[in-house]
């Protein structure tokens, strides 16, 4: 994802409306490079100038990212298939993303933060099973 497309099609649509209805909440990000992760771009001045709260959680850490659970069964989803033409990679990955990850998967990610947390902390920060 690009910096401009964050903007576009996540800030502007989706968190726009929490702020400007005055929603109290902070936006947990991972470090995709799109997020705004040096100091001087386009999306930190967005951030700023909209004076949304955000922090960047460790990126790519499934402890503390259930996102990141989501990703390894669309990819063994595309790897059975031949995809050497980007579009038809992008094709399988929707394909699984809208009809094969389950809510109720998603949905116990979730509810697993706190056990999760609690791992965390017990490991003293060290990545845990998940």
């Amino acid at each position: 994802m690009s910096i401009d497309v964050y903007i576009k099609d996540i800030l502007e649509p989706e968190v726009l409306p929490w702020i400007q209805r005055g929603d109290d909440f902070v936006l947990k990000e991972d470090r995709d490079g799109a997020h705004g992760t040096s100091s001087q771009n386009k999306v930190r001045t967005w951030k700023k100038n909209n004076n949304l709260k955000f922090f960047f959680n460790n990126s790519q850490s499934p402890d503390l990212a259930p996102i990141e659970n989501c990703w390894q069964p669309v990819k063994s989803y595309v790897r059975k298939f031949n995809h050497w033409d980007p579009e038809d990679c992008k094709e399988l990955a929707q394909e699984y993303w809208y009809h094969g990850l389950k809510q109720s998967i998603i949905n116990r990610w979730i509810d697993s933060m706190p056990q999760r947390l609690k791992y965390v902390i017990e490991g003293e920060g060290r990545m845990t099973a998940w």
